[in-house]
């Protein structure tokens, strides 16, 4: 048996809002059913801290601390210049060092852990020392400045530069790193020059979703401009000027801006607006996890128009409810998606091409179940928590005894 703990602070429910928040919780749970001990550190949605055991797994929600800046009077314009210039990266300090001071008091009470992990992004295993645990991982989600430059969100230059050193920083301390999928394995091993990268997929229990029965046509996740929704909406516009369509439904909060700077969740809903597609798209900002499956169970498409992923849940999530999945062919969806047999990919960042397959679907729609049916298969036996978690189990094994 080992002594676990994840650093995140995103975990559902109370900041279970992306990836690594769901990642974290199947993880968890997954390895607390075999038999180890596992514990969180999660950030708390008040100034209070607490303290809870859910499906087996200890949950610590901590807040962050002030900004790490001195608060002596003559210190003014320090602090404002690294507010000013610095505000995303004091955010992630500020977290980071929280989750470092936690570990420090509860190894003082007696705890002991042989595996860390943290998520690169954000820097969120900065703090970690090697006294804390014997090894640390950390896993590859996306590092911030991928998302940065896709989003396109206007940062202060002292963040452009400092965030990126602080998660290449905390990664290089590592004495493990895994990643979900090989696209981002490779990325971050040229870009930061590491040398070893284990790749073990996200794992999802599949019988909690699922199956598909409906007619509509889905997007789930972050409205967000790397997630290509613009794309979605025009494509989908157009064929609905040509055809006959099911109904769009959006799944997901806005985020973010487009190159203009404007926010894009107004982006989309003006896009909406001026394509006169209004009566035709509905737009869920704010669903749970199961609202989520229920949504999925009464589509038959889901869309992932992407400009680049690693290895989304949203997209395992539509595959194991028997969805046909369309995505594009970028990052980990093409490990995800055998093409032409459990999804259809196309190529990202094109209007032309999610027209074209929209079309080639309306025209075949008899090929839709055989594809729900066949991810719904792959879906369940490639990233089943059973084998995720005996993988992840052998690679901490591994890790610990090197």
């Amino acid at each position: 048996m080992m002594n676990i703990l994840y650093l995140s602070g995103e975990y559902p429910p109370e900041t279970g809002y992306g990836g690594i928040g769901t990642y974290t919780k199947h993880i968890a749970k997954g390895l607390a059913a075999r038999g180890h001990s596992v514990s969180v550190i999660a950030r708390s949605l008040s100034a209070l801290e607490s303290t809870e055991c859910r499906g087996g797994v200890t949950v610590h929600r901590i807040p962050p601390l002030p900004y790490p800046l001195p608060t002596h009077r003559y210190a003014y314009p320090l602090r404002r210049f690294c507010t000013r210039h610095f505000p995303h990266s004091l955010d992630r300090l500020a977290w980071a060092m929280a989750a470092g001071r936690k570990i420090d008091r509860l190894l003082n009470g007696n705890h002991r852990f042989d595996i860390i992990e943290a998520p690169e992004c954000g820097a969120e295993g900065l703090f970690v020392s090697p006294r804390m645990g014997k090894r640390l991982i950390i896993r590859l989600h996306t590092p911030w400045e991928m998302i940065r430059r896709l989003d396109m969100l206007r940062e202060p230059w002292g963040d452009r530069l400092l965030l990126p050193l602080l998660e290449r920083r905390a990664a290089k301390r590592a004495d493990g790193i895994s990643a979900p999928s090989q696209a981002i394995a490779g990325i971050v091993k040229g870009k930061w020059r590491i040398r070893s990268v284990k790749v073990i997929p996200n794992p999802l229990p599949a019988a909690s979703f699922g199956p598909a029965t409906g007619k509509s046509w889905i997007y789930t996740g972050r409205i967000e401009r790397r997630k290509g929704v613009h794309h979605l909406v025009a494509a989908y516009a157009k064929v609905r000027s040509l055809r006959r369509v099911p109904t769009l439904k959006l799944v997901g909060r806005a985020y973010g801006t487009d190159a203009s700077g404007k926010e894009y969740g107004t982006v989309i809903r003006t896009m909406i607006d001026e394509l006169k597609a209004g009566d035709a798209v509905t737009w869920i900002e704010t669903a749970r996890l199961d609202d989520v499956a229920r949504l999925l169970g009464d589509a038959e498409v889901a869309f992932f128009p992407s400009l680049w992923e690693n290895f989304p849940y949203t997209c395992l999530e539509a595959m194991a409810s028997g969805c046909a999945v369309v995505a594009t062919r970028c990052g980990g969806f093409t490990e995800i998606i055998e093409e032409g047999k459990s999804g259809l990919l196309v190529h990202p960042d094109s209007d032309e091409a999610l027209e074209a397959v929209m079309l080639s679907l309306l025209d075949n729609p008899g090929i839709i179940a055989g594809l729900g049916h066949a991810a719904r298969k792959r879906i369940t036996e490639m990233v089943s928590p059973e084998r995720i978690c005996s993988d992840m189990e052998l690679f901490y094994q591994q890790i610990r005894e090197s």
